[in-house]
């Protein structure tokens, strides 16, 4: 039995494409033929990108509209942004508690405000498919040694918010079985980006490959869960972390 992993019969809008994640997904949907709709909160001038602020509603509502106009339909949604808000203090005991709502909040609505647009469309044309990114720190406690003595921190906001999202999509998931949209997760652990070099050495001795996931590592889940091949995977969080979290 041969697996066809084509995509070129589909529309797929990708939120958070300019990010270190999301340019490899629009690198390997290209490769695989399928047609590629950007969007991000950067300002870029392309015929195939749109500016987005998905923590705005209407404004988001209005972007499906312009988006729809010019493609005539959306097959798939993938999410992989990630709101890059300051977090001034990373240790629990001195953070704001207003800041640590702002910060958690402002996460979630952006996931929330997609999934409710998007879902509203699927289930109208009774079909689609999400694929939401997170963390494998939305299902597992991070190990704190390895942040010990370095620039790095894991502050318990970002672990909530992946969290809810995991949930989120779960929920959606089994509420959207009788419209036939398909939503799923996929949780990398940590990927390499110039991170203080400490930090890497640790995280990387606990994977099996002694080093951190590249974006491209990715590629094969998201080619899978776009296809027809996955076409019976709904409600999954699937892990890719290389043995860190064993």
């Amino acid at each position: 039995m041969t697996l066809d992993f084509d995509l070129s019969n589909k529309n797929i809008l990708i939120f958070g494409s300019e990010g270190l994640i999301g340019k490899k997904i629009c690198e390997i949907i290209k490769k695989k033929e399928g047609k590629i709709i950007r969007a991000d909160i950067k300002k870029i001038n392309s015929k195939d990108y749109f500016f987005i602020n998905a923590e705005n509603y209407q404004k988001l509502l209005v972007t499906k509209k312009k988006i729809l106009k010019k493609y005539k339909r959306i097959d798939a949604v993938i999410n992989c942004t990630y709101p890059k808000i300051q977090i001034k203090n990373r240790d629990f005991f001195k953070q704001d508690p207003k800041k640590f709502i702002q910060e958690t909040n402002y996460h979630i609505t952006t996931y929330y405000n997609i999934l409710n647009i998007f879902l509203n469309y699927f289930k109208k044309y009774n079909g689609g498919n999400i694929i939401n990114f997170t963390s494998i720190y939305g299902q597992y406690i991070p190990r704190f040694e390895i942040y010990k003595n370095t620039k790095m921190g894991m502050p318990i906001q970002y672990l909530i918010s992946k969290n809810v999202i995991i949930k989120m999509s779960k929920y959606l998931a089994k509420l959207c079985l009788k419209y036939k949209v398909r939503i799923n997760c996929i949780s990398p652990g940590g990927i390499f980006d110039n991170q203080d070099k400490k930090f890497v050495k640790k995280y990387s001795s606990f994977c099996r490959s002694n080093s951190m996931l590249s974006p491209s590592d990715l590629n094969g889940v998201i080619v899978f869960l776009l296809s027809d091949e996955s076409k019976k995977i709904t409600g999954q969080n699937i892990i890719i972390d290389d043995g860190f979290t064993l």
